[in-house]
């Protein structure tokens, strides 16, 4: 009996000593697998941040060792790793993507640079990215790459090595600027949108003034069309015309009144215009005046609110500056023009400033002087022109260049012309036309604001 009841005490704590060794191992399994969901997230595997689904491409690791430098059209010619961003819930909600290092790196991310959609920029100091936002029901596609500056050398950089990890987390932002657009306003398709005319002889750009949605190849935007009467921001003592929201979520938007005037004189080398055959606006004659011009007016460099977005000084039918090419020959036939309105562009620029492009003129409701008539209806008809008598708004898309006459880029006219046109194209623009800069800014998506977007109660940015 002594015996049984020796064994009985026996099995007892060998069950006891298997129930605990089970219990360890479902609790380190359990963590191990919690600190794999939190840190390294492999491709495509699902991770979710509050009502997020966010998925990685690659996984959430990077990882740069045994590269080189390299310029920013190189880096972003390399595979991104695409970063969606999937809202299940029913309100907006922002987003913050992070970069954390590890602690092992010997390779600095001062010496590095990334870019989101092609928007090249450099490290801050601290580990966010980009500050966007994702309406209900809606995705948003990062496509991150990250890469050596072409500033450092092979002798310094090649052997170094950087690792950190991605992290997207969901921030909440009832009073931001993203939630209000769309708190504001009922989203279109892009189905209602039309660029057709029922005769090419005449036309009225009749437009349904609204907020749209519109597909391009980095996911969707949301564009201000119309007679809009809700897109205006206070921001920096100045008011601002809301454009669209950008792919990644930060909103785009135009200065209501010039910052300066361009004169064009196509005789008269001092004039703009006059001499550059470098029509691409990145490192032009046209940018530097947009920058200098911009930086009296905002500390622009200064302002945490702004961000690097994509813009696009493309052709979208010839690189042909000799021959005239470029958007003026779309007007030659309708079809092909209706076909070119899109807001792709292959090789976006990086930048903290820019100008409205021919599309975004488009898409607002601009359309092309030779098959509308003088009243386009758009919000960007009403964009204050100033006491020099300025007849346009200058874009940053090319138009074409004559030999001993000069750059020509697309404006808008004001004073009821309502024209998407090429300044200066025609024989008919005289000597010294005026052209204003109307500078075109991305603020992060988070930024909270008050009133309701009318031009009595502008979004005002704390």
């Amino acid at each position: 009996m002594k015996r049984l009841k020796k064994n009985k005490n026996f099995f007892l704590i060998i069950f006891i000593i298997v129930i605990i060794l089970i219990v360890i191992t479902t609790v380190s399994f359990t963590l191990s697998y919690g600190y794999f969901k939190k840190d390294v997230v492999s491709a495509n595997q699902l991770f979710k941040s509050g009502k997020f689904e966010i998925t990685y491409s690659m996984g959430s690791a990077v990882t740069l060792d045994k590269t080189y430098p390299m310029s920013d059209r190189a880096g972003n010619a390399s595979e991104a790793n695409s970063i969606t961003i999937n809202n299940t819930g029913d309100y907006y909600a922002c987003y913050a993507l992070t970069l954390t290092d590890d602690k092992s790196n010997n390779l600095k991310k001062s010496q590095m640079r990334y870019s989101i959609n092609r928007a090249a920029r450099d490290y801050d100091n601290d580990n966010t990215l980009i500050l966007g936002g994702v309406p209900p029901k809606e995705k948003v596609k990062l496509d991150f790459r990250t890469w050596i500056k072409d500033t450092e050398t092979n002798e310094t950089a090649t052997n170094l090595k950087y690792s950190g990890n991605l992290q997207v987390e969901a921030v909440s932002c009832p009073n931001s600027l993203g939630n209000k657009i769309f708190k504001d306003n009922e989203i279109n398709p892009q189905e209602k949108i039309s660029f057709e005319c029922e005769d090419s002889n005449y036309c009225h750009n009749y437009v349904d003034a609204g907020v749209y949605k519109v597909s391009t190849n980095n996911g969707l935007t949301y564009v201000y069309r119309g007679f809009v009467k809700n897109n205006f921001v206070e921001y920096e003592n100045l008011i601002w015309r809301i454009i669209r929201v950008n792919e990644d979520g930060t909103i785009r938007m135009i200065l209501s009144e010039p910052v300066n005037d361009l004169r064009f004189n196509y005789n008269l080398p001092e004039y703009f215009g006059h001499s550059a055959k470098n029509l691409k606006y990145k490192d032009s004659e046209l940018q530097d005046i947009v920058e200098k011009e911009v930086k009296k007016k905002i500390e622009i460099d200064k302002l945490n609110e702004v961000t690097y977005s994509s813009f696009c000084d493309e052709y979208k039918v010839s690189d042909d500056l000799e021959g005239g090419q470029g958007y003026k020959n779309i007007a030659d036939s309708l079809e092909s023009y209706i076909s070119k309105v899109n807001l792709d562009c292959k090789n976006p620029l990086s930048l903290k400033i820019g100008l409205i492009t021919y599309d975004e003129m488009r898409f607002a409701g601009m359309g092309p002087h030779e098959f509308y008539d003088n009243n386009s209806e758009s919000y960007l008809t009403g964009l204050s022109i100033d006491e020099l008598g300025q007849e346009s708004i200058i874009s940053m898309s090319p138009s074409n260049y004559k030999e001993n006459y000069g750059n020509y880029y697309w404006a808008i006219f004001t004073e009821g012309f309502g024209t998407s046109w090429a300044s200066g194209y025609t024989s008919t623009v005289p000597n010294e036309w005026h052209v204003g800069i109307h500078p075109v800014i991305s603020l992060n998506a988070n930024v909270e604001v008050t009133g309701n977007g009318t031009e009595s109660k502008p979004y005002i940015v704390k």
